[in-house]
């Protein structure tokens, strides 16, 4: 992976998480802590991403914690 690539994949994500709901929620207000699922296709490849989001505090930009494939399981029955 060349940093290029990985500057294609932020722009992805930065994008896709405006109009993903939220499918997590740990705390409220100053240090909350966001999951997002995403759906990204690279390449022709789609994968579901799960990204974490936190606020370190009141009115700061969100910041990404990580971001991990999320595989599919029996237990969820689907990718949500």
């Amino acid at each position: 992976m060349e940093m290029e690539d990985a500057d294609r994949i932020w722009k992805l994500i930065a994008e896709a998480v405006l109009t993903a709901p939220i499918t997590t929620l740990r705390g409220a207000g100053a240090g909350a802590s966001y999951g997002v699922l995403i759906n990204m296709t690279v390449n022709d490849r789609f994968a579901p991403v799960l990204t974490a989001w936190h606020y370190e505090h009141e009115g700061a930009a969100p910041g990404l914690v990580t971001a991990y494939h999320k595989p599919y399981t029996r237990r969820n029955g689907d990718y949500g």
